[in-house]
């Protein structure tokens, strides 16, 4: 009885071993893929951080020869050349067969033989979708891509007003929230100039309509 255990636990033992050597390589597959995503993650929000401060010295031509060499970068579509490539190459990587039918799912001949709509993304499939390590980097990158076209947006239309009036509305509030929230910062840039716009014409009808008395 003895013997036969012994002898089962040597052959669990050389099982596991031999399970162990055959998946190893697949761990390490695994691990080197995650790397990939983890490096493109880190490079496109540093990438990102980056581009946000160049558009605030941009922004403020006061701060001389650093401002405008920042004004030439920011100014030029090639700011989007470095995050643009990466998104297409974390896309080729996260593309798989699935992805398109996740993308839009339907049959063309259940929509001929129902007459319902078909190839209409749903929460669901855009779920399934995102949930894939490779994919959700990607959809990063393409978020950040959004994040910095609004950054440069806001920054270079208040470098045109600071050139034009001497003065512009606040961005610093707005840069903040466009590294994290692209659409959300464009609405706190607009709301800001609003507001701005509004408090600077009231000073000036104020200023005129004193203007007379004092003469």
């Amino acid at each position: 009885s003895m013997s036969m255990s012994m002898s089962t636990g040597r052959r669990a033992l050389t099982t596991t071993r031999t399970v162990r050597a055959n998946t190893s390589p697949m761990r390490g597959a695994v691990r080197a893929m995650s790397g990939v995503d983890e490096f493109a993650w880190c490079a496109t929000t540093v990438y990102t951080l980056a581009c946000v401060v160049g558009c605030k010295v941009a922004a403020t031509p006061s701060w001389g020869e650093a401002s405008a060499r920042a004004h030439a970068r920011v100014a030029s579509l090639w700011m989007f050349a470095p995050v643009c490539a990466l998104y297409g190459f974390l896309l080729y990587r996260s593309w798989t067969p699935d992805t398109l039918s996740l993308m839009l799912p339907g049959s063309l001949s259940e929509g001929l033989a129902t007459g319902r709509v078909q190839f209409v993304p749903t929460l669901s499939s855009i779920m399934t979708l995102l949930s894939a390590r490779a994919t959700a980097t990607s959809a990063w990158a393409h978020l950040l891509c959004v994040n910095i076209f609004v950054a440069r947006h806001v920054a270079l239309k208040t470098r045109e007003r600071m050139l034009r009036d001497g003065c512009a509305p606040p961005i610093a509030h707005t840069l903040v929230l466009t590294t994290l929230a692209g659409p959300l910062g464009l609405l706190s840039y607009v709301f800001t100039a609003a507001c701005y716009d509004f408090c600077r014409a009231a000073l000036f009808a104020d200023v005129e309509a004193a203007a007379p008395t004092q003469g």
